[in-house]
């Protein structure tokens, strides 16, 4: 005979692998699979969540002061280029006729 005491409600069941009163599963090694499973899905959601960012993303948001500042240097250079190819793209349609 076997006495499990149910971790949700703490009765005493005898031979089960259910509580009688709440339900809960009793079986140990049935609920730490389940908590590794959920564990598992948790941490692939959030390195999936995490990988979906760039580089610029992931600098902008950095601990250190560097790594920001150079975060927005490469922006600023970014659009510093795209202005300046805009810019030749308008001349030479002008010339263009």
């Amino acid at each position: 005979m076997n006495y499990i005491k149910c971790p949700n409600c703490s009765k005493f069941n005898l031979n089960r692998e259910d509580c009688a009163v709440c339900g809960t599963s009793l079986m140990i090694s049935e609920n730490r699979k389940q908590k590794q499973l959920q564990e598992r899905d948790d941490a692939l959601a959030k390195s999936s969540e995490t990988d979906k960012n760039g580089i610029y993303e992931r600098m902008k948001n950095h601990n250190l002061a560097p790594v920001r500042w150079l975060a927005s240097g490469m922006k600023s250079i970014w659009l510093v280029f795209i202005g300046v190819t805009t810019l030749i793209a308008l001349i030479l349609s002008v010339f263009a006729g």
